[in-house]
C-alpha cells in the first residue's frame, strides 16, 4: 500500500514538475490568451499576413467568452484575429512570447487591454489613427449625398474636396513622423502602405526616399525576416528606376547636349534628331493613349509658333500611329520606337507611364534650354 502511495506521489511530481517546466512558450512558439466582453461568439479565426497574402492558421473555440491558442511563430510578423470581415484586430506575434488581448465582442479592434509585444501598441496607433481619416470621409461623403442635387452643389463640393485633402495630407505628415518616430519598428511597413479606400498615402516613386529611409533601418535590424525581405526586394526594383531617374536629370540639364536619337518615320527612313535644323526644337515624347483628353493637346496645336516640333512616339500599334498621327498633327516631324516605353529612347529620358507626355527644348545647337511635363511651363521658358 505504502509503494503505491509513493508510485502515485512519484508520478504526482513528474507531472508537476513537467507543466512548470512547460509555463512559458517554446522559441518558435506563441501563446494566444484573449478574453471577449459583452455578448460573446462562438469562435475566433488566427490568420497570418504574409508576404503573398493572407492565411489562416486556426480557428479557435470562444468557451465562457475566453479563448486559448498556441500557434507556431518562427519569426517576428503580422496576424489578425478576427470574427467577421469587419470585426477584427491586426496584431503583431514574436516567437517565444504570450500574447494576452481582452477586447469587445462588437470591436475587437478596440482592446481595453492587450499585452505582448511593444509593436503592437504602434500597430493600433497606426490602425486607429486610420480609423479617425474614415470618420473624415463617412461625414464628407453624407454631405456629398445631402447636396448632390442641390443648387449649392459646386461650392459645397470645393469645401469637401478641400476638406477631404487637407485630411489626407495631415495623415500623410503623421506617418511620415511615425516612420522618423520608430525606425527599427517592423510596423514602418504597414505605415508605408496604409491606404484610404483605393488610395495609398504614400508612392514608390515619389516618396523613394521614405522608402529608402525604412529599408536601410530594417536592414539593419532583421535583414532575414521575410516582410523585411520582401520590402527589400521591392525596394531594389524602385531603386533601379530612381537611379535612371537621376541618370536622365544629368542628361536633361539646361545647356548639356540633347543624348543621341535616331529612330525611323513612316518611311522607315531613320532619322538623326540632333540633324534636324531649326532655332528651337521642341522634342514630344507620346503615345496616342497619353493625348487623349490630355489639356496639352490643345496647346500643342496653337502655341507652338517658332519651334520645329519632333513628335516620338511610343505607340506600338504601328499602323494606327501612321494612320493617326500624320493628320492629326501634320506640321510635326514624325518618329516611332516600337519598343515602347521599354525601349533605349524611353530609358535614356527616362519616359514612364506616369510622366508621358513629356518636353524638351533645344537650341540650335543641340542644347537643352527645358524639359519637363508641363509644356505649358516650357513655353514660358526664354
Amino acid at each position: 500500500m505504502i509503494k503505491k502511495i509513493k508510485i502515485t506521489l512519484s508520478i504526482l511530481l513528474l507531472i508537476a514538475c513537467l507543466a512548470s517546466c512547460n509555463n512559458k512558450p517554446k522559441e518558435n512558439e506563441v501563446w494566444i490568451e484573449g478574453e471577449i466582453t459583452g455578448e460573446s461568439f462562438p469562435w475566433i479565426i488566427i490568420e497570418e499576413l504574409t508576404p503573398n497574402g493572407v492565411q489562416k492558421i486556426d480557428s479557435v473555440a470562444v468557451i465562457n467568452q475566453k479563448f486559448n491558442a498556441k500557434i507556431k511563430v518562427d519569426e517576428i510578423g503580422f496576424y489578425f484575429l478576427r470574427r467577421s470581415a469587419n470585426n477584427f484586430i491586426s496584431i503583431v506575434l514574436e516567437p517565444g512570447t504570450i500574447f494576452k488581448i481582452k477586447a469587445p465582442a462588437d470591436s475587437l479592434g478596440y482592446p481595453t487591454e492587450i499585452v505582448g509585444s511593444s509593436e503592437n501598441n504602434k500597430m493600433l496607433e497606426l490602425n486607429h489613427k486610420l480609423d479617425d481619416c474614415y470618420r473624415v470621409t463617412d461625414s464628407l461623403s453624407k454631405i456629398f449625398k445631402e447636396y448632390q442635387y442641390s443648387e449649392k452643389f459646386d461650392s459645397v463640393k470645393i469645401t469637401i474636396d478641400t476638406a477631404y485633402y487637407q485630411m489626407f495630407n495631415a495623415h500623410k505628415i503623421w506617418l511620415e513622423t511615425f516612420i522618423q518616430n520608430n525606425p527599427t519598428s517592423i510596423t514602418t511597413i504597414v505605415a508605408f502602405y496604409q491606404t484610404i479606400g483605393r488610395r495609398s498615402f504614400f508612392n514608390a516613386k515619389e516618396d523613394f526616399s521614405v522608402m529608402e529611409s525604412i529599408d536601410k533601418n530594417l536592414q539593419l535590424k532583421m535583414p532575414n525576416n521575410k516582410h523585411v525581405a520582401k520590402f527589400h526586394a521591392l525596394f531594389l526594383e524602385q531603386k533601379i528606376f530612381e537611379d535612371q531617374r537621376l541618370k536622365s536629370e544629368i542628361a536633361l540639364e539646361k545647356g548639356k547636349i540633347l543624348p543621341n536619337i535616331e529612330l525611323p518615320n513612316s518611311k522607315d527612313e531613320l532619322i538623326d534628331v540632333s540633324k534636324i535644323k531649326a532655332p528651337r526644337k521642341l522634342i514630344l515624347f507620346w503615345n496616342i493613349q497619353s493625348l487623349v483628353d490630355h489639356s496639352d493637346r490643345g496647346l500643342i496645336k496653337s502655341a507652338l509658333q517658332g519651334y520645329k516640333v519632333i513628335a516620338i512616339s511610343f505607340e506600338q500599334q504601328y499602323e494606327l500611329w501612321q494612320n493617326y498621327a500624320p493628320k492629326e498633327y501634320p506640321n510635326f516631324v514624325h518618329l516611332i520606337d516600337l519598343k515602347g516605353l521599354q525601349g533605349f529612347t524611353a530609358q535614356t529620358f527616362n519616359i514612364t507611364n506616369t510622366n508621358i507626355p513629356f518636353y524638351v527644348i533645344v537650341d540650335g545647337e543641340n542644347r537643352i534650354i527645358a524639359s519637363g511635363k508641363s509644356l505649358k511651363e516650357l513655353l514660358k521658358t526664354k
